[in-house]
């Protein structure tokens, strides 16, 4: 008898715990997320932290939450503070981090602050982010990673509209010499050819003049550069 009343208490107590997680996901009464906000139960603040009618006060609380799957909700809500958001930024856990780096929100201070971590994961999250403002992609976009690089040139052209010239060319700025080089070699796509035509060095210059799939244009101007320039 006491093991079947130990049971129906312990299915009570989940139906109320399922209604409670149900509710911090739903609800949009600020009163009811404030009470929740407290509860002892980790799923219940997660789903608090992730509700995006929770306001500043509450996410202010939850950004210094104890567990981290809590934090990690907070720091992705929109709606969390901006000086939580920097507080989430120096969080020795990285997931933390790359969660504040795929906010909306996406604060220009919180953003130079996630620049300086030098975290792949962090900078790829800050690169995949449309709301990312374009001075920052724009370093991303000449990072020596190649995942980095690709997310922000993609961001840039498809989420800021970016002329697509532009964007090749700060891809390019993150190779090598011999990287260059190659490309001016092997490709047959003369905007990029125009691009490097325009590189500080010679060997890749010279790439591009020798590679057949380089415009009229392209050899003019460099014609004319080098005429000026007294070489």
């Amino acid at each position: 008898m006491k093991k079947l009343k130990d049971q129906i208490k312990s299915l009570a107590s989940n139906l109320n715990l399922a209604s409670r997680i149900s509710k911090a996901q739903t609800t949009n009464d600020r009163s009811v997320l404030l009470e929740l906000a407290t509860s002892d139960n980790v799923d219940v603040r997660m789903a608090v932290a992730a509700n995006d009618n929770s306001d500043s006060r509450v996410l202010k609380a939850l950004s210094r939450d104890m567990n981290v799957r809590v934090k990690i909700n907070a720091a992705k809500n929109p709606n969390t503070p901006m000086d939580s958001l920097l507080d989430l930024a120096t969080d020795d856990n990285k997931s933390v981090q790359a969660a504040v780096a795929s906010n909306k929100s996406s604060y220009i201070d919180v953003t130079s602050v996630l620049l300086k971590t030098g975290d792949k994961h962090v900078l790829l999250a800050l690169a995949s982010n449309a709301n990312t403002n374009t001075i920052a992609l724009e370093q991303l976009a000449s990072s020596l990673d190649e995942d980095i690089c690709r997310a922000a040139c993609r961001n840039l052209l498809s989420n800021h509209k970016y002329p697509s010239n532009e964007v090749m060319a700060l891809s390019l700025s993150s190779k090598n010499t011999y990287e260059r080089t190659n490309i001016a070699k092997t490709t047959d796509d003369p905007n990029i050819l125009r691009i490097l035509s325009k590189d500080a060095n010679l060997g890749v210059k010279s790439a591009v003049a020798n590679n057949k799939y380089t415009d009229d244009e392209t050899i003019y101007e460099m014609a004319n550069i080098e005429k000026t320039s007294g070489f």
